[in-house]
Parts: structure tokens; sequence; C-alpha cells
């Protein structure tokens, strides 16, 4: 959708500027969005802040549920201790 290519090329540029702790991404560094807004002549409205915002709060949500269900995967394979025995 047309309304949302700013937003969208900005997010995608965005894509080396995540904040990262011992347990994973935490967010975008916001410092940088003008920055890179500026250098792809975009203007940061509050639309298309808002919908960065979107974008990185399901980002986030994705990889939050990344670990829980990798682990979930694991558990029944092959060696693993903790496989149920038949």
């Amino acid at each position: 959708m047309e309304e949302n290519e700013d937003a969208w090329d900005l997010y995608c540029a965005l894509q080396s500027q995540w904040r990262v702790s011992g347990f994973g991404i935490v967010g975008l560094d916001y410092s940088q969005i003008w920055p890179v807004a500026e250098m792809l002549e975009i203007e940061v409205t509050p639309d298309v802040f808002r919908k960065i915002r979107m974008l990185e709060a399901e980002e986030l949500k994705e990889q939050a549920e990344k670990p829980q269900k990798e682990n979930r995967d694991d558990k029944n394979k092959p060696g693993d201790k903790r496989r149920k025995k038949a």
C-alpha cells in the first residue's frame, strides 16, 4: 500500500540499528531514525513514526516467541534426556 511505503522503506533501512542486550534485541535505536530518514528523503511524520513503532513491536513479539518455540521443538529430539520414552 502506497501510504505505508515511506514507513516500510525507513524500517527496512533501520535493520542494522537494533539495540541488543544479553537477552536479545531490545528495540530500535530511535536516535538513528531521523538521520536515516533524512538520507532517504523521508519525512518522519507522526504517522510514519507510529508505523515504525508498530513494525518494531511485531518484530519484538516475534523474537520473544522464538526461543520458546525452539525450546518446545528441542524437547523431543533424539538424545534429549527429557524425551518421553515410549
